[in-house]
């Protein structure tokens, strides 16, 4: 690794770890959803979803497009959750819009090392032609 990227690297993980102490703290709180609308803000959008609540899910794509306009980080919100099987695992959804009309999102969550494995065995049993690149 080059050395002139590794104070970068160094914060990175720095700011991941404190992510991760923040997403703990907001789910002690049973929080299920909070927003930030502030169009002079920058972001000027912020959306944060506990995926583990059920009950959290977004609405329909449908619906939700339906509303594209006013609230595009729902849309979003609504087209990520629609991926259950790479959302298998995910506990929280964070979007942010930026004033460049651009909606940045991570999402983040956690498997066990076994849960892992017996992922990748059943990519490799129920893909096989994409193992084989």
């Amino acid at each position: 690794m080059k050395k002139d990227i590794q104070p970068n690297v160094d914060h990175l993980f720095e700011q991941h770890l404190l992510l991760i102490k923040t997403l703990y703290e907001l789910e002690k709180t049973n929080c299920v959803s909070s927003t930030i609308d502030d169009r002079a803000c920058e972001p000027s959008a912020f959306l944060w979803k506990n995926l583990k609540h059920q009950s959290n899910r977004s609405l329909s794509l449908e619906q939700e497009f339906e509303h594209f306009s006013s609230f595009p980080e729902f849309s979003l919100a609504a087209l990520l959750e629609s991926l259950q099987d790479i959302l298998t695992h995910a506990s929280h959804l964070t979007i942010a819009q930026s004033e460049d009309n651009k909606l940045s999102y991570c999402i983040s969550g956690q498997v066990s090392l076994d849960e892992l494995k017996k992922l990748c065995e059943h990519h490799i049993f129920h893909h096989p032609d994409e193992n084989k690149k």
